[in-house]
This record gives C-alpha cells, structure tokens and sequence, in this order.
C-alpha cells in the first residue's frame, strides 16, 4: 500500500490513489505534513512548528500538543514517515512522497511537464486553520510562490510548442496558464491565438468574451485593446456554418476511414498586451469567478480534431442526444449505483447530451408501475423516440461471486437494432467502479466519435473508489427524484460515512438540505463539496461552484457568471439554464429568470420543477400573468396545480374573491387549498376563515406558509382597526418560530421584514430590536448582502417606531432598492408610505400606495404582494361588500 500527500488543489492524504477521511483529514494534522513537506526533508525546529500551529498557547502545551500530534501521525503512517528528536523534526520523502516534493524536484531538473502534471491546483488551495494566522500567511505565501513557479513552466512549455508549431500543444500548455491567471491579457491572447491556429476560432472567442467579462466585473476596467481586435478581427473573418446534415439510420451508417487533419493555420499576429497583477492565494478565493472561467474555455470549450470510432456493426451520428434506461439484476441497488456511474461519466462526454430521467419517472406512473421496477426494451425505445434521443442504452449487471458482469447495449430507438454491446466482468467489488468507467468512455467515444482515450483512470466521473458509497448516493438521488427529501438526505448521509471525500454527495446533501431549512448543515456539506471540488470533472466543478457561491456566500451574481460558463460550455445542458433562473430570481431580473427557466422547460420538458414554479412565479412577479397563463396551460396536463395557481392570482388580482375561493378549492393538497383561502379570506375580512386555515397548516405540518400567514392576519387586523396588542403578538409568535428554525438568509430576511414592518404598525419596538439582534446573529460578522439589505429595512422600522418618520422614510427608500431571492418590495413601499403619510407627505403616500394597487412594484413576492394589495383596499374602504365563503 502506497501513502502520498496531496497539496495542490483539496489538501489530503491517500493510499493506493484513494483520499482518506476521518482522523487523516484534520486540519491540524495536514497542515504540519505540508509544511513538514514543504522542507523537503529538512529538519523544522519544534519550537517553530508550535509556534505555527499553537502560538497562543504556552510552551509546555504547544510541546504537548505537538508530542500528541506527532506519535499519532506516527501510529498511523508508519515510524519511518517522520524522523525527529527532542528539539526537530522532519518529513521523510522516501516514506511519505508528497506532489510538493515532486512538482520541486521536477522543476530543479526541467522536467517542465511532469512539473505541471503535478500541479491540479493552487497550493492548499481554500486551507486555512483557525487561530494560527503565521501559519495562513505562510500558505499563502506558499501558494503565490508554487502558482510563479507553474506559470513558468507552462509558459517555456507553450514556447516550444509554438516554436514547434505544435498548437494543438500549444493549447493545452496555455489553457492551464490563464487558469493560474484569468486577467493575465497576454496568456489570454497567446491562447486565443493557438486556438484559432487550430481551428478553433468559436473558442477564441470564448476566451475572449469570458477574458471581458472578468476583467470589467472584477476590475472594473476595460479589456486589452489586443484581445478586443483579435475578437473583432474573428467575428468578420468568420464564415456561416454549415447547414446540419440529416442523421442516417444509425444500423446502416458504413465504417469511415480515418481521415488527415488539415494543415494548421498561421496564428493571428497581434500587438503586445500588458501583463496584469499578479493574484495571491486570497486573490483566488476573492477571484472565485476568474479562477474556474478558464476551465469552461479550455477543459470543456476546446475540443481537438478526432477519428471517428470504429464499430463491428455501425458508426453512431456525432453529438446524439442518449436515453439511459434502467438496467436489469438482482440486486436492483447495484444496478442502480452502476447507472449513476454510468450517466455521471457519460454527462461529461463532449457530444452527449442525456435527457432527464423525469421522462422515465413519467412514463412509470403513466403505465402505473413502481416506481423502483425496470423500464423493458420496447418501453425505453418509445421513450427514447418520443423525447428525440438517437441512442438508447440498456443492459443487466448481475452479480458474480465477489464481482459482477456488466453488460451495455446501444439501441437505434427508430429500428430497435442494437448497434454496439460493451461488457466488462469484474472479478471483485473494487473493480466494478473502474469497469464501469471504462464501459462509459467507450460509449461516450462511440456516441461522440472521438478518439478513445485509453489512459487509464482510477475512477469514473462520481469521484469515489467506495461502492457502497455509491450505491447509496445514487439512492439519495433517486429518493429525491421521488420528492422525498428526508430519506434521500439520510441515504446521503449514509454515502458519505462511506466514503467523507465523496464530493458529489457532500454537494448533493448541501442542496436536499437547503430545500427542507437545515442551512447550517447544507452549507457544511457545500463548504465540504467546495474543499474537494479539484477532485470532480470541470462541469461538476461549475455546477458545486455555482451553489456554493449562491447558498453560502450569499452572492447570486457570482453563481450567475458560473450558470453561465456552463451554457457556454454545453448549451444544450438543461441544468444551466435551471440554475440561471434560480440565480436570476435571487438578482431581481425576473423576466430573463422566466426566458431561461421556460427555455430549461423546452430544452427538456420532462423537468418540471423547479423550472415550471421559476417560469410562472418570475412572470407572477412583474404582473404578467398573461405569460404565466400561457407556460402554465402547456404544462396542466403534468401539473395542473401550475395552472390553478395562475388562475388563483388572476382572480385574487381582479379582486374577484367568489372566483379565487373556487379556484382554491380545486388544490389537490391540503396546504395549498388552505394557504388559498386563507389570502381570499384576508381579502374579503373573514378572519374566522382565514385564522381555520392557518389552524389547516399548523396540522399539516407545513413550516413554508404557517409563518407568513400569521403574519398576513396580524396585518388583517390592523387594517380593520382591532386591537394593536394583538398584531403586535402576531409579529412576537412569528419572530420565535424563526428564532427556532435554521432558515436560509433570504428566508430569515424575507420574514424580519416582515415581523419589522408589522411591529412598526402595532408600535411594538422591543420586537424590532429583537429581530435586528436575530438577524446580526445569524450574519455572524460575514456581511452577507442579504442580511445587509435586510438590516436597512429593520432600520427604517426602527425609526418609523420611534417617531421618526422622515427619517424612517429616507430609510425604506434606500431599503428597496435592492433584491434577494423572493424579496417583498411591496412590503417595504408600504412602510414607506407609511412613513410618508405619518410626516404630513399625503400626496407621496398615496402615489406609494397607487404603485402596490397597480402591482407597479416589480415584487419577488408575488403572494405577500397580492397580499398587501387586499390589505390597502381594506383600510381605504373597510370590510368589502361580498360575503364571505360559501
């Protein structure tokens, strides 16, 4: 069994190229094994290394600490690893090898490529120990230094390419140096010019456009004048492609002979280009953007010529879209996990598009089967037909002995021929995982009809070696696709107990648990998935980025940039176009969140959710409830609660109350049904129906609508004149039930605005400072955008309660302008006018309240606003006319 210490990218150990967890992933433990290798053999004084590791403690506990530390490390990696005597100690290299000891070594004797090789990241890239701010600096310094030293590499390693006119080389040598620095404009212009001497001017131009972007939204300044002639100089040399051609049927498509690749072109010439800053390793974290933009141009944009794969019985079109069905066996959970491996080595595969598995989740319950029971041949081929997928792939994984057979078939939908069989029989579990891999990048050679890449991978692209790992991730998965989040996060946890570097399952965990209010844990999961990202494939790396970015940084304009590479990495790939919408929901932009989630809804319209709730609730959001009518009548057939949820707010918004009580009551579930009527009975005065519904809620449990409709009553009430003592208890409930919750940011602040702006008009500021104080704990110090918008809000309700109303006014109005995901503006335009009204601005005040009526406010909250728009009309008119109920 082989030890080695990883430094470059996620810090760890491993034995026999698997990552080892538990006790061998403490920080302090990793920390002194790269900085004891670091020293290269050199002997480290005790006294310094305590004073890195434990500089606040005193000298008998940091040499007891360090003592601890070290009999330990020896215990479990062996005597011979760690050399040491009273007053030193050192990392012996032959017992335990290190990428650090390797990458140095190979840069002292020019082996620029094995140098390169072992770099997969920035050194000890987001490592950090808490109270040893020495030791910090030194990583950091450490990290600047390694990034130097790779970048020179790469850069005489892309000369002699160039000198060479090996551009395809050329490409690969400069991808990885505008990674180490996206801003660098002069990598970035030999790059685009390597591309297009290949070919590739499409990428060239890719490199461009994402070379633009961050160099105007990081630093805030304008692009090279080299790169942008370039770019230009590309867009008008570059001729019209040419028209797709038909597909043949894919039984009958002959062999094709290897063809030659045409002669390279001459790079363009361009001026010289200025060198930018060079970025420490804290400038990586703060750059988070820039570093991964040049993975999406290089690892997943560029693309170098092939010859198609040959076949013993047919050739398969170029860029097919792939069904996965089910496949057969006796032990259904590891059919299961080989399927995941499969489809998850298969979604990297430039050329391949899957389509979702809703469609096989749809076409079971259409034919009433189990949801767990296997799709047979004629069924996935009308599947595969009706979705346009041109391969289908099916097969049986029986298991045998320890091992197991594998068997893939590759099936025309149109003639149900199959066209190639792939078989692998394993003879042990260790090996199933690696067949696997290989099965999946022989198909995804033959489906995208490049060259097979015979270098062999450890494993395949789920990023785990522990099968039972993986059997439980993929039953995560397939809980979750049920709608089952509970037991799918606790088939998750299940997965990483297998196996703790399993990045894909930290990801999904930190995902299922952000939908059901359990943020702390999400973003540990996330903030795990994000240490080990250097060990997933670059749209995985996108994908953990993009989350991680908006769920625990709080920042959606960056995880919008991330949604976006991957379009322009793969502008098939629905989950792009999902995650846009989310980030452009969270950002405010509600009409481009609409266009990209209707287009995820096209692209594969077996994914409805989210993107069918994300299409309607943007339209809802900025009054168009006409484009929301129209995405929700194409769907009512899949989801017909959509459609009654657009009907329900056009009745509640023409105030046609007899029509939204109907409409309510034609909800399948129980919740829904009773969060209707609760707002039609607000809107007609009836708090007795309005106060059995919220009861309805309370009894099914539903944490999602119980606190906004208290919240909706106590509002009720003050806008009929009843007693503000009550009110001010709706707030004070509402504030506890959120005071007991992990909520996310923009669920804590969407429900503080609310307890604030309600308090404020049951004149209740102990309740107030209380939810600023929440809000401030829950910030903890991190500034994060949506606690800073939602602090000036309680602010302006701070003030408005203490009598001062100009003063609370200026405040709202700085307040909303700005967003975060699902944010009532109108909430805060009616404290607003408020505000203005008590300081003697009538006129102002009412023009406010005009804009609520006539839903002018561009509202993230459609509901809340539909809401506040009753509550107006009650205290301008009182209780309505039309009876309540039926």
């Amino acid at each position: 069994m082989t030890l080695r210490l990883r430094t470059f990218g996620a810090v760890y150990l491993e034995r026999d190229d698997t990552p080892l967890g538990g006790a061998h992933s403490q920080r302090r433990r990793l920390a002194l094994l790269a900085y004891l290798a670091a020293a290269e053999g050199a002997a480290i004084t005790r006294e310094k290394l305590i004073a890195l590791l434990w500089p606040e403690s005193d000298e008998a506990s940091g040499r007891h600490s360090l003592s601890q530390l070290l009999y330990a490390l020896r215990h479990d990696l062996g005597a011979d690893a760690i050399v040491m005597d009273a007053e030193t100690v050192r990392l012996n290299p032959a017992a335990l090898p290190s990428d650090t000891h390797a990458f140095n070594a190979a840069m002292r004797s020019g082996k620029l490529e094995d140098a390169v090789a072992e770099y997969r990241g920035a050194f000890l890239d987001g490592f950090h120990v808490d109270d040893a701010p020495e030791l910090n600096r030194w990583i950091d310094e450490e990290c600047a230094r390694h990034a130097h030293a790779c970048a020179r590499a790469l850069d005489r390693l892309a000369e002699a390419a160039e000198k060479s006119r090996d551009w395809h080389r050329a490409v690969d040598w400069l991808r990885r140096r505008v990674t180490l620095d996206p801003m660098d404009g002069r990598a970035t212009l030999r790059l685009m010019q390597a591309l297009v001497a290949i070919g590739d001017r499409e990428g060239a131009l890719r490199t461009a456009r994402v070379h633009e972007t961050l160099i105007r939204d990081e630093l805030e300044s304008e692009p090279d004048r080299a790169i942008v002639q370039l770019a230009d100089e590309l867009r008008r040399s570059a001729s019209q492609p040419a028209p797709l051609q038909p597909l043949p049927n894919v039984a009958t498509v002959p062999r094709v002979a290897p063809s030659q690749p045409a002669a390279a072109p001459e790079p363009i010439a361009a001026p010289a280009v200025r060198n930018s800053r060079w970025p420490t390793r804290r400038s990586f974290a703060q750059w988070g953007v820039a570093a991964i933009a040049i993975v999406a141009v290089t690892a997943l944009l560029v693309s170098r010529p092939g010859r198609p794969a040959s076949s013993d019985r047919a050739a398969i079109a170029p860029g097919a879209t792939v069904v996965v069905g089910d496949l057969q066996g006796p032990d259904s959970v590891l059919a299961l996990a080989v399927r995941e491996a499969l489809r998850a080595e298969l979604v990297n595969t430039k050329g391949v598009l899957l389509t979702s598995d809703a469609g096989i989740r749809d076409l079971k319950a259409l034919m009433r089967l189990p949801r767990d029971s296997a799709l047979r041949a004629p069924q996935l081929l009308a599947l595969a037909t009706r979705s346009g997928a041109l391969v289908a792939v099916t097969g049986s994984v029986l298991p045998v002995g320890p091992g197991a057979q594998i068997v893939l078939e590759l099936l025309d939908p149109r003639s149900g021929t199959p066209v190639r069989t792939f078989a692998e029989r394993p003879v042990d579990a260790t090996g199933i995982l690696p067949a696997v891999g290989r099965i999946g990048r022989a198909i995804g050679a033959a489906i995208s009809r490049t060259a097979l890449d015979t270098t062999v991978h450890p494993l395949p692209a789920v990023t785990t070696a522990s099968l039972p790992a993986l059997k439980s991730y993929a039953q995560a998965r397939q809980l979750a696709s049920s709608g089952k989040r509970p037991e799918s996060v606790a088939a998750g946890e299940r997965a990483v107990s297998h196996d703790s570097t399993f990045a894909l399952a930290h990801y999904f965990l930190g995902d299922a648990l952000w939908f059901i209010d359990q943020q702390t844990h999400a973003e540990a999961h996330l903030t795990k998935a994000y240490q080990l990202i250097n060990t997933v494939p670059p749209r995985e790396q996108l994908v953990i980025r993009a989350r991680y970015e908006q769920l625990v940084l709080d920042r959606p304009d960056s995880a919008l940039v991330y949604w976006d590479l991957l379009h322009d990495a793969s502008p098939g790939d629905v989950l792009a176009f999902e995650g846009r919408s989310w980030a452009l929901r969270a950002l405010g932009r509600h009409e481009e969140a609409a266009a990209s989630a209707d287009t995820a809804l096209q692209l594969d319209p077996t994914a409805l959710v989210p993107n069918t709730n994300n299409a309607i609730y943007s339209l809802l959001g900025v009054g168009d409830t006409v484009g929301a009518m129209a995405i929700a009548q194409r769907v009512a057939q899949r989801n017909p609660d959509a459609l009654l949820e657009v009907q329900f707010i056009a009745a509640h918004s023409r105030g046609d109350m007899a029509r939204a009580l109907i409409v309510a009551d034609s909800f399948s579930d129980a919740t829904a049904r009773a969060w209707r009527r609760h707002l039609a009975s607000l809107a007609l005065a009836d708090l007795p129906a309005a106060s059995v519904a919220i009861d309805t809620m309370r009894l099914k449990n539903n944490m999602a609508f119980v606190p906004n409709a208290v919240l909706n009553l106590g509002l009720t009430e003050l806008a009929l004149g009843h007693d503000r003592a009550v009110a001010a208890s709706r707030a004070r409930e509402t504030l506890e039930w959120v005071r007991q919750r992990d909520l996310s940011p923009p669920a804590v602040g969407r429900l503080a605005e609310r307890i604030a702006v309600l308090s404020a008009s049951a004149g209740d500021e102990a309740t107030i400072r209380a939810t600023i104080a929440l809000v401030r704990e829950r910030d903890r110090g991190r500034s994060l955008r949506t606690y800073v918008m939602t602090l000036r809000t309680l602010d302006a309700a701070h003030a408005y309660v203490r009598g001062q109303y100009a003063e609370a006014a200026r405040r709202a109005e700085l307040a909303r302008h700005g967003v975060y995901f699902s944010r009532s503006l109108a909430t805060i335009v009616q404290l607003e006018a408020d505000a203005r009204r008590a300081a003697g601005q009538a006129a102002v005040a009412d023009s406010l309240e005009r804009l609520i009526a006539t839903h002018q406010i561009v509202d993230g909250n459609f509901e809340i606003w539909a809401m506040l728009r009753a509550v107006g009309a009650l205290r301008a008119h009182g209780r309505p006319k039309i009876a309540a109920g039926r």
